[in-house]
Formats: C-alpha cells, sequence, structure tokens
C-alpha cells in the first residue's frame, strides 16, 4: 500500500512537472513570454519572465528585461531589474523601467521535463496567465498611489514651507486716531491691506494713543522683526530717526515727514496740486462767492493746502473771498482732534457770513465741519480719503461735494511692494498729480458738470503750464496772471515753483 501510494504521489509531481515544461514550450513557440513561478537566490530569470505576487527574490537576483514583479515582492540586496521590468519598491530598476513591485524568487523553479497533458498544459497558462495578469495590476495601482502620494505630501509640504519661510512682515505704525478716522490713517490702512491681498505679506499694526506711545510702538515693529516699518505721521520723525539709526539693516518710511538716512523713505506728497483742483471746484459751485479754509496746526505742511486750495479758487474767479482759520499753533496736537472748535467756526461762517463751502485740513477735527455743514445745509469739502465714503456723521453724503484725496494708500503700497522686489531705497519720494499721488473724488455725482473744467486744470499741471505754490498767497516768489485753461475757460494761474 504504502509502495503504490509512493508511486501516486511521483506520478503527480512528474504530472505537474510536464505542467509546466509544456507551458514553457508552447509559450516559447508561440513568441510570448516565460511564466516562472520562482527563482533561486543567486539566479538569473530570463527576459520576458513574470514572478509571481508574493514572492521574495533572493541576493544577487537578476531579471532579465521585460520581466514582471508581484505585488508585494521582496528584492534581495543585489537585485536588478532589467530595462523595461515592472519592478516594486526597493528593487534597483534598470533604465526605462517603471518601479511597481519586485521581482519575484526565493522558491526552486519547478522545472522537470517531460511530456504533459493537454488538461495540465491548458491549466497551468490559465494559472500562470491569471496570476501574471493580477500581480501586474496590483503592482502598477500600488506604485502609482504611493509615486502620488508621496509626490503630493512632498511637493505640499515643501511649498507651504516656502512660502511661510518667504512672507514678508510689514509694520505699520498709526498716529492718534488709528484706523477707522476716516481720513489720513485709513488711506495708509487701505495701502496695506492692498499689500496684503496683492502681494501676500502680512501686516502688523500698532495704534499710538497718545504722543508718548510713537516712538515705543515704531520699537516694538521693530523687536518683532518687522521689515518694512511704515510711520504715519511727521510727528514720528524724531523718534524714527533715532530707531532708524540704531537699526540700519531695517527699511523704514515716513509719511508726510522727513528722516536723514539711507534706510528711511520719506514719502511726500504734492498737497498743493490737490487741493488746486478742489479750491477751483468750490469756486465753480459757489452761488455766493464766499468760500472758506479751515487747518489744523499752522505749519508749512498744511499751508500747503491752504495755498493750493486758494490759487486753484483764484484761478476760476480772481475776486473770490475766502476765510481761512487754523485750530491751533505749531506743536498744539490738540488741533487735530478737536471736532468741536472746528464745528464752531464752520457754524459761524455758514450762518453769519454768507460762506457756502469750507476745506478742512485738520485731520479728525473735519468731522465738526462736516457737521455744520449737515445741519446748515451747506457743502463741505473732505480730504485725504473720501469721505463721501468713509465719514461717520450723519448726512454726510448730502453735503461732501468733494474730497482731495492724497493718496497714502498708493505710497504705502509702492514701499512694501519696492521692499519685496528689491529696489527699496531711502531718500524723498514725492507723490503728484502725475503718479495720481493726488487728486480729487466725484463721488456722490455733485462735480460732474465741471469735471471736463478740473481735468483741464489737472492736465495744465502735470504739463507744468500751472505751477502751483506752497505758500499762501505765492509767497514763495508765485505769481498769478490771467491765462486760457486746457478746455478754453479763461482763469487766473497762478505761477511759481511747486
Amino acid at each position: 500500500m504504502r509502495s503504490t501510494k509512493r508511486v501516486g504521489v511521483l506520478a503527480s509531481v512528474v504530472a505537474l512537472s510536464l505542467f509546466a515544461a509544456s507551458c514553457g514550450d508552447d509559450k516559447k513557440e508561440a513568441g510570448g513570454s516565460t511564466t516562472t513561478i520562482a527563482a533561486t537566490a543567486g539566479t538569473t530569470a530570463g527576459s520576458g519572465t513574470t514572478a509571481g505576487a508574493g514572492t521574495t527574490a533572493g541576493a544577487g537576483t537578476t531579471a532579465g528585461a521585460g520581466t514582471t514583479a508581484g505585488a508585494g515582492t521582496t528584492a534581495g540586496a543585489g537585485t536588478t531589474a532589467g530595462a523595461g521590468t515592472t519592478a516594486g519598491a526597493g528593487t534597483t530598476a534598470g533604465a526605462g523601467t517603471t518601479a511597481a513591485t519586485t521581482a519575484g524568487a526565493g522558491t526552486t523553479a519547478a522545472t522537470t521535463a517531460g511530456a504533459g497533458t493537454t488538461m495540465a498544459t491548458t491549466m497551468a497558462t490559465t494559472m500562470a496567465t491569471t496570476a501574471a495578469t493580477a500581480a501586474t495590476t496590483a503592482g502598477t495601482t500600488a506604485g502609482t498611489t504611493a509615486g502620488t502620494t508621496a509626490g503630493t505630501t512632498a511637493g505640499t509640504t515643501a511649498g507651504t514651507t516656502g512660502t511661510s519661510a518667504g512672507t514678508i512682515k510689514v509694520g505699520l505704525a498709526f498716529d492718534t486716531g488709528g484706523r477707522g478716522d476716516g481720513t489720513f490713517n485709513d488711506s495708509a490702512a487701505r495701502g496695506a491691506d492692498q499689500a496684503q491681498k496683492d502681494l501676500g505679506v502680512t501686516v502688523n499694526e500698532l495704534e499710538a494713543a497718545s504722543g508718548e506711545d510713537r516712538g515705543p510702538n515704531v520699537k516694538n515693529l521693530t523687536a518683532n522683526g518687522d521689515n518694512p516699518i511704515i510711520a504715519v505721521g511727521f510727528l514720528f520723525s524724531d523718534d524714527l530717526a533715532k530707531i532708524a539709526a540704531a537699526n540700519p539693516k531695517v527699511s523704514y518710511a515716513i509719511v508726510d515727514g522727513f528722516v536723514d538716512a539711507p534706510n528711511v523713505a520719506s514719502l511726500n506728497f504734492a498737497e498743493q496740486e490737490g487741493s488746486f483742483l478742489v479750491g477751483a471746484a468750490a469756486a465753480l459751485k459757489s452761488k455766493t462767492g464766499h468760500i472758506g479754509f479751515i487747518g489744523g496746526q499752522e505749519i508749512d505742511l498744511i499751508k500747503r493746502f491752504q495755498a493750493g486750495y486758494e490759487a486753484g479758487a483764484k484761478a476760476v474767479n480772481p475776486d473770490i473771498k475766502i476765510e481761512v482759520k487754523y485750530l491751533g499753533a505749531a506743536g498744539d496736537n490738540n488741533a487735530w482732534t478737536s471736532p468741536d472748535k472746528a464745528k464752531e467756526i464752520a457754524d459761524g461762517w455758514y450762518q453769519d457770513d454768507n460762506v457756502d463751502i469750507i476745506y478742512t485740513a485738520a485731520g479728525g477735527s473735519g468731522a465738526g465741519t462736516i457737521q455744520a455743514a449737515v445741519a446748515n445745509k451747506k457743502w463741505a469739502i473732505g480730504v485725504d480719503s473720501d469721505e463721501y465714503n468713509t465719514s461717520t456723521v450723519a448726512g454726510a453724503k448730502d453735503v461732501i461735494l468733494t474730497s482731495m484725496m492724497k493718496r497714502v494708500d498708493v505710497a504705502v503700497f509702492q514701499v512694501v511692494k519696492d521692499f519685496q522686489n528689491g529696489t527699496f531705497k531711502g531718500g524723498v519720494h514725492v507723490y503728484d498729480l502725475k503718479v495720481d499721488g493726488v487728486g480729487y473724488s466725484t463721488s456722490g455725482g455733485y462735480v460732474d458738470d465741471i469735471k471736463a473744467k478740473l481735468e483741464a486744470f489737472k492736465a495744465d499741471i502735470i504739463s507744468g503750464k500751472i505751477k502751483v505754490p506752497t505758500t499762501p498767497g505765492g509767497s514763495d516768489g508765485s505769481s498769478t496772471s490771467g491765462t486760457t485753461p486746457s478746455d478754453g475757460t479763461t482763469a487766473g494761474t497762478t505761477k511759481g515753483t511747486a
């Protein structure tokens, strides 16, 4: 009985051997690829070989060109997959190879020669083909998924890290009033907001609750690693001069001030040019021929507003009457935050002096003029920002004729852009009509009927035909003579040095 069973087992082995050999012979004769179930360590898998899924390739094994390795296969040290081979992770693949799985080996190939039956051949072929297809599919899917996931993760991580490392931190030091003042500080805030949106920078803001906060705020932004740092207002000048000297590698900018240092950009504006245009608008719209100007501190900066306003009004009507009043002397910082005083002056002019339009350049105090205009149903002219849109005074949109736009936002944005591009330069930078650094607003449509005349004046200023004075009355050497603006309207033109 035992001999009979042994004979049966031997017969089965022979049949399986014939099964494999016959399958191989049929494939070779047909020009197809041979399926080898396993290869021992140190052997060479011939060209066109398919290694089964889950097989282990021994050290030193070489998989020939065109070999397909099943998913989950492990290649031993020194294993090489030939050109065109589909090989898994960990396999050393030759040129042009697609990594997916590993060449199978680790078991001994059954290669017993002998005759096989048709059934054995058919079964072998079917089994081998199915295994090879499954291995190829699994390997390709696994390799593709792993490669895509790893590549995406690595790329995303690297991109995020690079962006974070390259982000510019901008420091913005507001003067008293800060963001929300409706004029000067708000204009600077718009420039910073635009820089965040368009340039991808971050912005850190500090507001001066009082004059004593200005220097410490700039120091805190410097200590925070912000660069560039922009101080909004000429009152930062003294503090900034000291801080900039102590931090030569940090780039600073100051609005309306001047600091003589290579790492400080002094951002100045041709306020007289923008004020000329709103002065012309006032004269063109006034029904009484009597207008007014209220200034904050009586300093050269605010006198430029007055000078341009008077020159523009007189360019339209040389006989126009202009009332002028300042809220404080140089150094009186309450002049910027006294809307009650501005309202008192404006009420008196509107009610007693037949003034019908008032232009105020006094920071937060200007809200008082707008309140008076609403109460008396007269016109007011805003400053720095388009106060038709920014004023918080109830009824403001009914009385704001126009606003002198001092584009602090343009200057702030440009400083950040220059820093980002590596073109930041210290020194004086002047923003005038040529670069839209100043101008006038048209919100509300109240100056639509005179816009052509205002644009003609604007063109003449840009071309140099009109020279706008920087001190009231043209005391800087200017003189006034008759001229004809570009639109053909006869008016007085102010000549002198801008």
